[in-house]
């Protein structure tokens, strides 16, 4: 399927698009990076997390630039967990609200209706888009290692089917910037958990030695879709943790640093 595109607007930011999804006219379906913004020292330029201990002027304007850039007026956000909590967003629910609402906490949110931009914060930990283009529904998942061992992107899908009647067969999914298999290293205990959870863990994980491997966490979660029976799936090469000029990275930067944002947004 087609990369992931890189885009620039005339405010500066530089954001990341999704041919397969801009071409339904559907969706706006963005990944940030971290050009483009206010903020400096570690967070420079554009952070976008709003529980980092950057200054929080920056970080207003630096949503300001993303939602001039992408015509948007709210986003919707989960503390994030490391979990499988799905959540559904409705317009009723969010009233009259405008500019940035934290609504609960999980990792991945569904809906369809329209208007709704829902947002995830990455550093990292993989970005899931899903779109059902013949239902008109979305869904958005932060899949880390954890959520990745637990499977939210397909639990995600399981709900979109109970909810909006779901069929894979009109699903399109996209798998986001984030950390590769090149710079994912982990210990034997996090490799156990991908190989008692899943049969064909080891052919996405490389021993590099006693009680070291690189787990390709990318291609596990695209072959945990495969086996929903999706085939529409892009997935982006960018690595968040090679990429210093376009990403924040947690590993590359000992956890002190600032957040890219996933946002998708029914039309």
């Amino acid at each position: 399927m087609e990369e992931f595109i890189l885009n620039k607007n005339r405010n500066g930011i530089e954001w990341f698009s999704i041919p397969q999804f801009d071409k339904t006219n559907l969706v706006k379906a963005v990944f940030t990076t971290k050009i483009g913004g206010d903020s400096t020292g570690k967070y420079e330029s554009l952070n976008l997390g709003e529980r980092t201990e950057d200054h929080g002027e920056n970080v207003d304007k630096n949503y300001e630039k993303v939602y001039e850039a992408l015509s948007i007026k709210r986003t919707v956000s989960l503390h994030q967990i490391h979990s499988d909590v799905i959540k559904e967003v409705k317009t009723k629910d969010l009233k009259s609200h405008k500019g940035r609402l934290m609504i609960d906490s999980g990792d991945a949110m569904i809906t369809n209706d329209v208007g709704i931009a829902v947002l995830t914060y990455h550093a990292d930990c993989i970005p899931v888009y899903i779109l059902d283009t013949k239902n008109r529904a979305i869904g958005l998942v932060h899949s880390g290692w954890k959520g990745t061992a637990q499977g939210i992107a397909v639990k995600t899908i399981d709900k979109m089917q109970i909810v909006y009647n779901s069929h894979v067969s009109h699903l399109l999914a996209a798998i986001g910037p984030g950390i590769d298999f090149c710079c994912f290293e982990t210990g034997e205990e996090v490799y156990d958990v991908f190989n008692n959870n899943f049969p064909y863990a080891k052919n996405y994980c490389t021993k590099l030695s006693q009680r070291k491997y690189i787990i390709d966490l990318k291609g596990i979660i695209k072959r945990q879709l495969e086996s929903k029976g999706l085939e529409n799936i892009s997935v982006s090469s960018a690595c968040t943790v090679c990429q210093k000029e376009l990403f924040f990275s947690h590993r590359r930067d000992k956890g002190n640093t600032g957040r890219m944002a996933a946002i998708l947004q029914l039309l």
